[in-house]
């Protein structure tokens, strides 16, 4: 079916917001230090190409595409905060991008242009662009499949070539993200509810072409599950390695209806508003019945009209668009209860998109009803758009400080300690740490050009000469006695509660503790041998 000039924006509209949204993702991504979930990325990138295997069959394994993709990254662009996060930022343009022609053709085309700009505000968008992690590529892969799956329905689903790609592509996907999985359930609500299928508008034609569609669909998803089975195994059995999830308690109604998608109450009170108009709008239209009257009356009041001529789209944009919104939390949910801890505010990700049509649609309808004429109604969305981005630039400006990671991560600043004032032959010590992604170690490992000629005496096996993610040391207490270097510096996680013993230790060693620096999580201490102490 050819898509109208009326149910598109201009073609530049899209890439524009795209390259807008990637602009505010990638802007200040190089001020956070690394993190604990970035040294995984990081340290997996960096190692050797032949070694990253062994790592995925250990752990991880549902990590290892994007590892190969920022490997790939990191040996063009380098491995600063800059270069790693950039790559996220671009999949934040290429969704927003994306949602832009969602939008267009599930609604009209000032509903995409505004669930596009609002994605790219979005508090979580705009954390998730600088983070060197897998998340914001399964956004874009989210809305693009969808986008692939809203083409087929529009065409009816008759070329076989076109569900061979969606199943490698849904298959694809999954081994991005393993949730992304859920997403053809997605894609049947649409094609089940959408309301031209084909060319044809004869109602004959429609039901014939929805019934391909749907075997379509089927036998598309059950080659995916078959691509897709191995890549499953080997992830559930590496379940253990989310197991800390159980300690956590991250399954709260806060993280629920505000963290996953807006980051602080304060957004989600400000979006969750236009996502329910949007909601009442779309369902608002052609309905009927005592039920359907309070709808439509409490559409009218959001805006939309059944004199509209995209108005008839709105109900079946609608319950795909919920069923995106809604299904990963869901399933999660379930999950965690009924199984094991699985939620994690982050890994409902991918229905960001979802949330930012909603409250698109929501605020060009809250526009249109209030406005005059169609040059308010522009003027009001922009108005709309506007107090979004007011709404969230606090939080926009938090997350690009130098602790703005994991709560407080420092690793950089605890790197940049010893860099000022260290000499070659200086010693590192690293305390232990319960959590390997607080482990003072990693210091090191993201940013060991600061440590060049420093003797490194705690290491045993170097974690890509093994089958895992990290180093394997020696303790504090074992290598003391055999410490020879001048000047010792002893990198501490307080919270551990090994600062106090290794002190101590390297006392008895003959050394004394000269400085001390205290960051937000970790502490820098430099010893050097007493006169007279051990040769």
């Amino acid at each position: 079916m050819t898509v109208s000039a009326a149910r598109t924006p201009p073609r530049w509209v899209a890439p524009a917001i795209g390259v807008f949204a990637a602009l505010v993702g990638f802007w200040g991504s190089w001020i956070p230090s690394y993190w604990g979930d970035e040294a995984a990325s990081l340290m997996s990138a960096v190692r050797p190409l032949s070694s990253l295997p062994a790592e995925l069959l250990h752990v991880d394994a549902v990590h290892g595409a994007y590892y190969l993709l920022l490997h790939a990254w990191v040996d063009l662009l380098g491995p600063s905060e800059a270069a790693t996060r950039s790559l996220s930022a671009i999949a934040i343009g290429i969704a927003a991008a994306g949602i832009v022609l969602l939008g267009a053709r599930w609604w009209k085309p000032s509903v995409g242009v505004a669930a596009g700009i609002v994605f790219a505000l979005l508090p979580r968008t705009t954390d998730l662009a600088v983070e060197a992690r897998s998340y914001a590529l399964s956004i874009a892969a989210a809305v693009w499949l969808t986008l692939w799956i809203s083409s087929i329905i529009r065409r009816g689903g008759a070329r076989r070539w076109e569900w061979v790609g969606y199943a490698v592509a849904t298959a694809a996907s999954g081994a991005l993200f393993l949730y992304l999985l859920f997403l053809p359930a997605v894609h049947l609500v649409a094609a089940l509810t959408a309301t031209r299928v084909g060319a044809d508008p004869a109602p004959a034609a429609i039901g014939a072409a929805r019934t391909r569609l749907l075997r379509g669909w089927l036998r598309a998803t059950v080659g995916a599950a078959v691509l897709s089975l191995p890549f499953v195994v080997v992830t559930l059995a590496q379940k253990d390695q989310v197991a800390f999830l159980a300690n956590r308690g991250y399954l709260t109604l806060q993280n629920i209806l505000a963290t996953q998608w807006f980051s602080t109450p304060g957004t989600a009170i400000v979006l969750w508003t236009p996502i329910l108009i949007g909601a009442i709008a779309s369902l608002s239209v052609g309905r009927r019945g005592p039920l359907g009257r309070l709808a439509t009356g409490l559409g009218a009041a959001a805006g939309t009209r059944e004199s509209d001529p995209h108005a008839s789209r709105s109900v079946p944009a609608f319950w795909p668009t919920l069923v995106w919104l809604l299904l990963p939390t869901l399933a999660l949910v379930l999950l965690d209860v009924a199984i094991a801890p699985t939620y994690n505010m982050r890994y409902t990700a991918y229905s960001l998109p979802a949330a930012a049509l909603l409250a698109g649609a929501g605020i060009v309808a809250l526009s249109g009803w209030i406005a005059r004429g169609p040059g308010a109604s522009a003027s009001l969305v922009v108005c709309g758009l506007l107090a979004v981005a007011v709404s969230v630039v606090p939080h926009y400006a938090s997350q690009r400080t130098e602790f703005a990671k994991d709560g407080g991560a420092d690793f950089r600043a605890a790197a940049d300690v010893i860099a000022a004032d260290a000499e070659p032959g200086d010693a590192l010590l690293f305390g232990e740490s319960v959590r390997p992604s607080r482990n003072p170690r990693l210091v090191y490992r993201l940013y060991q050009d600061r440590f060049t000629d420093m003797a490194d005496p705690q290491l045993r096996i170097a974690y890509d000469r093994k089958a895992g993610l990290w180093d394997t040391l020696a303790p504090v207490s074992e290598v003391a006695s055999e410490l020879t270097a001048q000047r010792i510096w002893l990198i501490e996680r307080p919270a551990a509660g090994h600062t106090a013993a290794d002190t101590l230790t390297l006392m008895d060693a003959g050394y004394r503790l000269v400085q001390r620096t205290t960051l937000p999580r970790t502490e820098v201490l430099r010893f050097e041998k007493t006169t007279g102490g051990n040769p």
